[in-house]
């Protein structure tokens, strides 16, 4: 499942946990636990919305809410 380089890290999530695997610092997959005896698909979408150009780098505030 993991090369020399890969470690994998336990996870929880919303829609489950996960075992995140990492490569030099990188998100290269993620395995559903082995007890869940339904994972969700969602978890493989995890990989690349950690990178995604969408994703919120920072807090923000709508400027209308103060």
């Amino acid at each position: 499942m993991t090369s020399d380089t890969s470690s994998l890290h336990r996870t929880s999530t919303h829609w489950g946990a996960f075992d995140a695997e990492v490569t030099e610092g990188t998100i290269v997959a993620m395995h559903p636990i082995a007890a869940d005896p339904d994972p969700s698909p969602i978890g493989d979408s995890l990989v690349d919305a950690v990178t995604h150009p969408n994703r919120i780098t920072q807090p923000m505030i709508r400027r209308s809410w103060l």
